[in-house]
């Protein structure tokens, strides 16, 4: 799984975004591509991907791209 820690700001749009979106999908995406789109269960106030099915190497990827959008 990958964490992705967000800034107080960007916690709080979450959280937003989370309550409205409560037993709807939030879209997931990376690179203009959608990566999944979980069914949300409860506000949200920390945000984690489950890499279900992907190898180490594409996990890695996944932090790497991730990381480098936040520049």
């Amino acid at each position: 799984a990958l964490i992705i820690r967000l800034d107080p700001e960007g916690t709080a749009k979450l959280e937003r975004l989370s309550v409205q979106q409560l037993s709807r999908p939030i879209v997931v995406v990376v690179d203009g591509d959608p990566t999944s789109a979980p069914i949300v269960q409860s506000p949200l106030k920390i945000f984690m991907i489950t890499a279900n099915g992907l190898t180490e190497d594409e996990v890695d990827d996944l932090a790497r791209r991730l990381e480098h959008d936040k520049d």
